[in-house]
């Protein structure tokens, strides 16, 4: 969820001390740079968040999830506070930092985002801008009207 990693961030560049006696069971340092610059440029593109909701035509206020995942991971405690703000207006908000599964506290900071209206019967898209660890979001009707399209329609929203 951190920012873009590098190389570096996997121990920089490596050469072996010894040769590989056993490629079965030892990783060259060769091997070992081209999977963690591999896995760094994934950092870089790669989905961070995603999460689904349903549109309330109701008034504001907190919305429930109805799925998601993210690098925290897929439980419910994992899913963001979703907030309508106006009429087909939302915010996705993620906490600021989670600790990983080695105990290394990780900021949550998106680059990109984008969303898109889950519904065979039902027109729309949807807008983003991210800020940090929030995600707002306008959803519009096919004439470009901000509206909650009809109540309960799913929304899906990503975060990179």
């Amino acid at each position: 969820m951190a920012l873009p990693r590098s190389i570096d961030d996997f121990g920089g560049v490596k050469k072996d001390g010894v040769p590989v006696e056993d490629p079965k069971i030892e990783m060259s340092a060769a091997e070992d740079m081209r999977r963690s610059e591999d896995l760094a440029h994934l950092t870089h593109t790669s989905e961070r968040a995603f999460v689904r909701f349903a549109t309330s035509t109701g008034s504001n206020g907190p919305i429930a999830a109805t799925g998601g995942a993210s690098h925290m991971g897929t439980g419910s405690a994992d899913l963001p506070v979703i907030a309508k703000v106006g009429t087909g207006q939302y915010t996705i908000t993620y906490p600021a930092t989670f600790t990983d599964k080695l105990g290394i506290v990780e900021p949550v900071v998106f680059r990109g985002s984008s969303g898109r209206v889950k519904s065979i019967s039902v027109a729309g898209h949807v807008q983003t801008i991210e800020s940090g660890r929030v995600i707002s979001v306008v959803i519009l009707t096919l004439a470009e009207v901000v509206s909650d399209l009809t109540n309960g329609t799913i929304v899906e929203i990503d975060g990179r």
